[in-house]
């Protein structure tokens, strides 16, 4: 985009593409499909002599320009093909069901709000419902960080311990009574004070409207733990605090998970989520820079960051063991299929063996997966198109 005063390296293809895009009203996903199906655009990339050999009059296209992945595509290759990177999206037009709210214990030191200490933290609301013999169904989502337990008319219901998998359940019609009470105990883990939120959405579906209990600024707390019948709809929770409310997003984002239905969703891209140390060591330039160009130098930091960042380790071990229940028997296939996915090509049978015996030697275990995702997401082939 900040080329546009040079001259083109093929006037006539410029002017065919141009044409073409006329043609064709402006479809711009039409545009690119044809330069991304082209044999042009498909041909063995180059390497560039000199930075400003792109402008010599003499400048021959012999094939794209080798350059490396942009943060945001790093990320988005990597949940393409290995997991989600991120649960959650922060710039979405697509609110979650219920439009229900992240909550959590009111953390108050010296007349100020702070992060909420580790421990655990006791939630509670109750609400009313009729008809209950015309009630079609009743479901709900949730997604507590850190764990959960989740208690509905003293009646345990789940246990969670991944705010990253949102569970969704159907509830027993029998469990449903006039006057219900919701009931929480949440732990937020950690060392040292840190983000802690609740997001939940009960629907009732009845024949004609749909009733949604969600998590809101009308559930209660505390830090204290209470007596044995706290769960209970006659419990008296009038010392306990209104919660905090942090928004639809909060710290986590709108979770792209976060709907019911058969679970088919679309997952987070790298563009929609805010900017965090991972993202900005790779080179994602900050919202207040305005600009076209990216450096594509590798840095030291860059280098400790992809072998020692703890949301790309936590990615690949989750990744490792989704590709670990993939057909365990057949590590041979899962093998190519690895390779296939992340370089567009097969391994030679030197990679293949290498991995064929790492898998064999640590017992086909998540650690056998674990290391050879890593192995291959690290190479330059990767991060190079």
């Amino acid at each position: 985009v900040d080329d546009m005063d040079q001259m083109p390296w093929s006037q006539e293809l410029l002017d065919w593409l141009a044409s073409d895009f006329i043609e064709n009203n402006y479809n711009f996903k039409k545009l690119l499909r044809t330069i991304l199906t082209s044999k042009a655009y498909r041909l063995t990339p180059s390497l560039l002599d000199a930075p400003d050999h792109l402008i010599k009059k003499d400048f021959v296209f012999n094939g794209p320009v080798l350059r490396r992945l942009t943060a945001e595509q790093f990320v988005d290759a990597f949940t393409t093909n290995l997991y989600p990177f991120y649960s959650g999206v922060h710039y979405t037009q697509k609110e979650p069901d219920g439009d229900p709210k992240w909550i959590w214990h009111r953390e108050i030191e010296y007349d100020r709000t702070v992060l909420p200490k580790p421990g655990a933290r006791w939630f509670r609301h109750t609400f009313d419902l009729e008809s209950l013999d015309q009630i079609r169904d009743a479901q709900f989502i949730i997604s507590v960080d850190s764990s959960f337990t989740l208690y509905l008319n003293e009646q345990e219901i789940v246990q969670g311990s991944d705010w990253r998998q949102v569970v969704k359940k159907s509830i027993p019609l029998a469990v449903l009574k006039e006057s219900n009470c919701l009931a929480i105990y949440a732990q937020n883990d950690g060392i040292i004070a840190n983000p802690a939120g609740i997001l939940f959405t009960l629907e009732i579906s009845y024949p004609d409207y749909t009733q949604c209990i969600v998590s809101d600024k009308g559930w209660v707390s505390s830090d204290s733990k209470p007596d044995a019948d706290w769960t209970t709809l006659e419990y008296v929770d009038s010392t306990w605090a209104q919660v905090q409310s942090f928004g639809s997003t909060g710290y986590w984002g709108y979770l792209t998970d976060f709907r019911f239905g058969d679970g088919t969703y679309e997952p987070a891209r790298a563009a929609l989520v805010k900017k965090d140390q991972f993202m900005l060591t790779l080179g994602r330039p900050t919202r207040e820079n305005v600009t076209t160009k990216r450096s594509e130098e590798a840095t030291l930091l860059q280098a400790m960051t992809l072998s020692n960042n703890e949301l790309l380790s936590d990615n690949i071990r989750r990744s490792a063991e989704k590709w670990k229940t993939i057909d365990p028997n057949q590590a041979r296939q899962n093998i190519e299929n690895l390779f296939y996915h992340l370089l567009g090509r097969l391994p030679t049978k030197k990679e293949e063996q290498v991995l064929l015996n790492e898998i064999e030697a640590k017992e086909r275990s998540i650690e056998a997966w674990e290391d050879i995702i890593w192995s291959v997401v690290m190479l330059p082939e990767f991060h190079l198109i």
